[in-house]
């Protein structure tokens, strides 16, 4: 089982390196996690989240406002 932790950690969207959207990352996994969005379908399918200076290419999973599930790409 993977462990998880809460938190509530603002972070920023980030798609070619450009910021396009705000988020906060409520749960994460070694695997994936979920934002909170103003507005989710807004996102696109695939995009970068930076938090703290570290960044995850991530891919949208499942939507449902104002939470969106990701899956971390490996590198």
């Amino acid at each position: 089982m993977q462990a998880f932790t809460f938190m509530t950690r603002k972070a920023q969207v980030l798609v070619d390196d450009r910021p396009v959207a705000c988020v906060t990352i409520e749960t994460a996994t070694a695997s994936g996690a979920v934002l909170v969005a103003d507005d989710p379908f807004a996102l696109p399918n695939a995009f970068t989240v930076e938090a703290k200076h570290r960044r995850k290419a991530c891919r949208v999973m499942w939507r449902n406002p104002p939470k969106v599930g990701v899956l971390f790409e490996e590198a």
